[in-house]
Parts: C-alpha cells; structure tokens; sequence
C-alpha cells in the first residue's frame, strides 16, 4: 500500500510539474493581457493619395489630416491641404484599425485604415456599391514645431 501512495505521489509531482511548465511557457510567448502599446492618432498627418476611378482613369495628389481622439472615438477632418478641411464623421479606432466617413459632394468617401506606430495606410471607397472608385491613402504624423 505504500509502495502505490509513494509511486501516486511521485505521479501527481511530475504532473503538476509539467502544467507549471507550461503555463511558464504560455507567459513568455503569449502577450500579456492589455499589455498592447496605447495607440492616439490625434494630431495633424500628411501624405499622399492615389486613386483610380471607375473608367479606369489614375492620379495621385496631397493628403492632409487633421484628428483629435477621444477613447476610440475619432473627430476630425481631412482634404489636401490643411486650408482645405472637410468633417469626418463616424469615427472610431478598434485596435489599430481606424475608420471613418466623409462627404464628397453627394457621395460618402468610406475610409478602412490601419494605424502602425507614426503612419497610417489604408483604402478608401467612394461611394458604397461602387467597386471602381477607390483610393490608396498614405499618411506620416506631422512632427509638432
């Protein structure tokens, strides 16, 4: 009866020795909960934009943003220049994907970002239900003076 007590415990130790090993290891490898690096966007952002529309037609121009960050909450405006601003709307920031509306006239400019450290890249789609008009946008924070 010994002998078995003797060779369960010997047991239960390695076991018990092995979950500890690897949630040691899970700790190491995994990210920590909330250990993300914060991310803000406000600030002035400048760059370029590359477009195509639906006949097939491409250019490129200047791309200026102005945006100010509220939690994940995102207001703002964009245009050309930083003389030229029209309102975002809808914004809001999940993670490092930042996204948000404006109005082009008639048509809602949908823009799909995503936000690494100083830059921002993304898509935006001209209209919804219209595959053909889209941009490529590219965008550097602006160093403050």
């Amino acid at each position: 009866m010994r002998k078995v007590f003797i060779v369960m415990m010997g047991m239960v130790l390695v076991l018990g020795s092995m979950v500890v090993a690897q949630e040691a290891a899970k700790s190491k490898t995994a990210p920590a909960a909330g250990g993300e690096k914060k991310i803000d966007v406000s600030g002035k952002w400048s760059g370029t934009l590359e477009f195509k529309n639906s006949s097939g037609e491409t250019g490129s121009g200047s791309a200026y943003m102005i945006l100010k960050q509220e939690g994940n909450k995102i207001s703002g405006s964009g245009g050309p220049n930083e003389g030229e601003q029209h309102p975002l709307r809808e914004g809001k920031l999940e993670g490092n994907r930042l996204t948000f509306e404006a109005l082009d006239g008639e048509k809602t400019m949908y823009f799909d970002l995503k936000v690494q450290e100083d830059q921002i890249t993304g898509e935006i789609k001209h209209g919804k239900g219209n595959p053909g008009d889209s941009a490529k946008l590219s965008l550097k924070r602006v160093a403050e003076k």
